[in-house]
Formats: C-alpha cells, sequence, structure tokens
C-alpha cells in the first residue's frame, strides 16, 4: 500500500502531538460537558441566543452529507482523511469536551498496518489511548 508523502507528514504530527500532550483532566472534561448542557429555563434570551449563534464541533460534520455513507467508504484507506478527522475530534475535544468517535483511529491502524508499518501502528495505538480515555 503506496501513502503519500504529505499523509505520512500529516500522521507524524498527529502521532508527535499524541505523545507530547496529556489529555484534559476529567475536571476539564466535566466542565466543558457541563458547559453544552445549559439551563436554559433560568436564561436570558441574550445568552440563549449567544449559545445557539456559538461556534459548533465540527469534526464529524460530513456525517451530515446527503452521500455520508459513500464519502466513508471512498476514505476508507485514505490516511489523511483519517488523521484530518482524527485531529479534528482532538479540537472538538479540547474546545468542546466532545467524545472521539474511535473508528477513525482505529482506521489508522488498519491503514499503518496494511502498508506494513505496525511499528507505528502500534505506537499510535498507545499514544491515542491516553487521549480516547479521557473522552470516555
Amino acid at each position: 500500500m503506496e501513502i503519500p508523502e504529505a499523509d505520512w507528514q500529516g500522521f507524524f504530527a498527529l502521532l508527535d502531538y499524541l505523545e507530547k500532550n496529556k489529555p484534559p483532566s476529567d475536571a476539564r472534561m466535566k466542565a466543558l460537558e457541563d458547559a453544552r448542557r445549559p439551563d436554559f429555563i433560568t436564561m436570558s434570551e441574550a445568552q440563549i441566543s449567544k449559545i445557539i449563534n456559538s461556534p459548533k464541533p465540527q469534526a464529524l460534520s460530513f456525517l451530515q452529507r446527503s452521500d455520508a455513507q459513500e464519502y466513508i467508504k471512498s476514505i476508507a484507506n485514505d490516511l489523511g482523511a483519517q488523521v484530518k478527522i482524527v485531529s479534528d475530534q482532538i479540537s472538538d475535544q479540547l474546545q468542546f469536551g466532545e467524545t472521539m468517535a474511535p473508528a477513525y483511529a482505529n482506521r489508522i491502524g488498519i491503514i499503518l498496518r496494511k502498508a506494513k508499518r505496525k511499528d507505528l501502528s502500534d505506537r499510535f495505538d498507545v499514544a491515542y489511548g491516553k487521549h480516547d480515555a479521557a473522552s470516555a
């Protein structure tokens, strides 16, 4: 399996981030989660409007496409696309406290093993695992 150089660069940047950075603390995740569940009954219209118009998690926005299933199949062996999804999920985790969907990280491992890079797959699994545990 041939993987483009740009995809390798993106993968190594993600791996470097995962290995060097700690996942958010449980307290931080809880605070972010609580912020996503506001009490609309006690809020003013201005506060509600601010929440409605605030940025939303985007990592999995492609699932809203009419051709989502076909798109997912088309990127099944695309390391660059899978790395972008996982990177965006980490961003959403840090900004919004979103739980990460492990399927895309699992695909990275599969792609690496198909490319005969089990060593990198194992490294990635360990590094990702500590961040995924934070979102559980």
